[in-house]
């Protein structure tokens, strides 16, 4: 019974890889040195690409949290804005302070993301104090007790409020840019 053609295609390409692999001389030795290169090598990159990874979600973490926070700065000014040129409004207050603390919580969390940069650091310390600078502002005259008839549109206490924001929003920038860096 003559062998179909699929049976002798087979057995050739069997036939080819007997040839080509009585003539491979790998020893053992050989064998072991390729396998540990290989293992190694995808263990480094592994390692590299976790690092890239973590890097990349770190920094946009930090980008999102300050886009957060540059909103949050954003609605701040309002509630200042609206607060000291109108009646006093002991909510309006409480939501002034809640939100200053929101912000230096979220600020202070950046910290051990950036706690092994000092170049970051740094500028987290000038958002820091940039923050400072923006509670002492709204609340530092003309507060609670001291609110006693609503300011001007124009009054030096709103521009000072309004240079503030304005310092922390650039403080914010700056240490968005140095994640690109």
């Amino acid at each position: 019974m003559p062998k179909s053609s699929s049976t002798l295609q087979t057995q050739l390409v069997d036939a080819r890889i007997m040839k080509y692999a009585s003539g491979c001389t790998f020893s053992l030795p050989q064998f072991v040195a390729t396998a540990t290169v290989i293992v190694v090598g995808w263990i480094v990159v592994h390692r590299l690409s976790a690092r890239r990874d973590r890097d990349r979600d770190k920094r946009e973490l930090i980008i999102t949290t300050l886009n957060g926070l540059t909103s949050e700065l954003n609605e701040l000014l309002s509630l200042a804005r609206a607060y000291h040129t109108g009646k006093r409004d002991v909510g309006v207050e409480n939501k002034i302070k809640m939100t200053i603390a929101d912000v230096a919580q979220c600020l202070a969390g950046l910290f051990t993301l950036v706690s092994r940069n000092k170049e970051q650091m740094n500028s987290l310390t000038v958002c820091r104090g940039a923050i400072s600078g923006i509670r002492k502002s709204i609340t530092g005259s003309h507060f609670e007790d001291e609110h006693t008839a609503p300011l001007r549109p124009d009054d030096s206490i709103l521009d000072g409020i309004a240079a503030e924001l304005i310092r922390a929003k650039s403080s914010f920038a700056v240490l968005r840019n140095k994640q690109f860096q």
